[in-house]
């Protein structure tokens, strides 16, 4: 077991010059963090004095009332912002995201991905709320506004730093700099996606993606990506240059990826987007070169529930979603792979399905296909104590 890291420890480094924002400080290698006295017994900021309860409430009813008014902080859906960040995807280093078996963390192009799914915000996991949710509530984003200005768990932040307007003689009101619009649409994003009791849903990392793609695949050859979810391994796929076969049935999801691969989708390569279930694709031969996705963790997210094609909604109870759903789409899988071309699978246990990693092996291997390893993929860029879940490979040998 590796020991916690400092910044693990004391997660919030602070201004030594800033004495009433950090209070008491622990110095540990040449850097200022705050000491417990500031922190709660989960390691999150505790909330700083109020000096005029009143100002606060004002302020807080001030910055809510502009970001009700202003609308959701969605991702910019706007060509230079989309193209900008298309074009740092392209500049990464993919060669160095996997290390023996590790796929180190890169959060490129997820961001870009996302801007395509605004729906993504409202899709709930398990019994949690949904950022949209805390939007939406008035006493619930009150107090995460509350939370940003007074320091509580989340790193302090000025009115201005949450409106960023300015006023003209005649009480005209206008945007400022388009960086300190874009820095509050981040902290905002952060305050809804981590208010207590929300959770986001999750998105591949694209550099992942065009990670494994190129281990395992020549340019042009030919993937299928049986959960398509919210773009990250479109757009690995689209780094790669690969030509990319993608299947899954929530509307609104599909929608997003057409104008994605319209965007961004290289002219030389194909990309098949379908509408429908992973479990209903069959490939009348042995045409593919790579099968990889991360299926849905059985009934975690809910893409649409009024969309009786959701596998979640066909399958009820696990033992049933595994034999139709999971079994069926890598059972598809392996008959649509060519002979010795690999099949790789992202899964992780879960309070819900602790047997999730089990039966996704147990079904791989009763179909035919022979494990050959598995990858770490890590969830953060922390190096000591990172989380990581698993990408099964398997193969379809020639015997």
């Amino acid at each position: 077991m590796q020991s916690p890291s400092v910044s693990d420890i004391y997660p919030y480094k602070c201004d030594i010059n800033d004495p009433e924002e950090c209070g008491s400080l622990v110095r540990i290698n040449g850097n200022n963090f705050l000491n417990s006295d500031r922190l709660t017994r989960k390691g999150n900021l505790k909330s700083a004095p109020v000096a005029d309860e009143k100002e606060l409430q004002t302020n807080i009813d001030l910055v809510f009332n502009y970001w009700r008014k202003r609308g959701f902080p969605h991702y910019p859906t706007d060509k230079q912002w989309r193209d900008k960040k298309f074009a740092e995807l392209q500049n990464t280093n993919i060669s160095s995201i996997i290390q023996g078996d590790i796929i180190k963390s890169n959060i490129l192009g997820s961001s870009l991905a996302f801007s395509f799914m605004p729906h993504h915000f409202k899709i709930r996991c398990g019994k949690m709320r949904t950022p949209m949710e805390i939007y939406n509530n008035e006493e619930h984003f009150k107090k995460g506004i509350k939370k940003l200005l007074t320091g509580s768990f989340f790193p302090k932040q000025s009115v201005d730093d949450l409106m960023p307007i300015s006023s003209n003689l005649f009480g005209e009101t206008t945007e400022t700099t388009p960086e300190k619009k874009s820095k509050s649409e981040t902290i905002m994003r952060a305050l809804l996606r981590r208010y207590t009791g929300t959770q986001s849903v999750s998105n591949f990392r694209p550099t992942a993606a065009a990670a494994l793609y190129r281990k395992f695949c020549k340019t042009g050859d030919t993937v299928w990506d049986m959960s398509m979810g919210y773009g990250g391994r479109l757009l690995g796929a689209i780094l790669a240059k690969v030509n990319y076969i993608g299947t899954d049935p929530c509307g609104d999801t599909y929608n997003g990826l057409v104008e994605l691969r319209n965007q961004y989708g290289n002219f030389n390569n194909k990309y098949k987007l379908l509408k429908k279930g992973s479990e209903l694709m069959l490939f009348d031969e042995p045409a593919l070169d790579f099968a990889f996705t991360s299926p849905p963790y059985f009934d975690w997210e809910h893409y649409d529930d009024d969309d009786e094609s959701q596998s979640y909604l066909k399958w009820s109870h696990i033992a049933d979603w595994k034999l139709g759903f999971l079994f069926q789409t890598i059972n598809n899988a392996f008959r649509g792979l060519k002979l010795g071309k690999y099949c790789a699978i992202n899964v992780a246990n879960t309070k819900h399905y602790k047997n999730f990693e089990d039966d996704t092996r147990e079904c791989a291997e009763k179909v035919g296909f022979t494990y050959i390893k598995t990858y770490k993929l890590q969830l953060s860029s922390q190096e000591q104590g990172s989380k990581w879940e698993p990408v099964f490979l398997f193969q379809k040998k020639n015997f």
